[in-house]
């Protein structure tokens, strides 16, 4: 028997089943869009979100949305150290190019960008969607 566990990615409620009273859940999913035209770019296209989301209402939506671009800034903010500290500078100091980061310094940035994000914005239901059962 296959079981489907649904949980908010906002607070971590489960969204699986409603019981008795009948309730709604948001879903945030990327879908590709057709075209229409005879011509075809050779260009990789890739959504923003890489699977589908799910929230127990606006306001997990808007916890979760703070927590990513807190995710977000904390590693753009590594990044750009990594540029400053690896790269190479014009006469203006500036950074004009550096190397890759290395995989596994890579992977650690994105583990201590997450664990950072969910410290900030932990698991929690927001005020909003306080008066709702999950």
């Amino acid at each position: 028997m296959k079981t489907v566990e649904i949980k908010c990615d906002g607070c971590g409620g489960d969204l699986t089943d409603s019981g008795a009273m009948p309730m709604y859940r948001l879903e945030l999913a990327p879908q590709a869009v057709g075209s229409s035209s005879n011509f075809r770019y050779s260009v990789v296209v890739s959504p923003d979100i890489n699977r589908s989301y799910h929230f127990c209402g606006l306001g997990c939506l808007d916890h979760w949305r703070d927590r990513e671009r807190h995710r977000y800034g904390l590693w753009r903010e590594a990044m750009k150290k990594w540029e400053e500290d690896h790269g190479t500078k014009d006469q203006t100091g500036r950074v004009r190019s550096y190397p890759s980061m290395p995989e596994d310094v890579r992977k650690s940035h994105a583990e201590e960008s997450e664990a950072a994000a969910l410290a900030a914005f932990p698991m929690t239901r927001p005020i909003a969607n306080k008066g709702r059962d999950a």
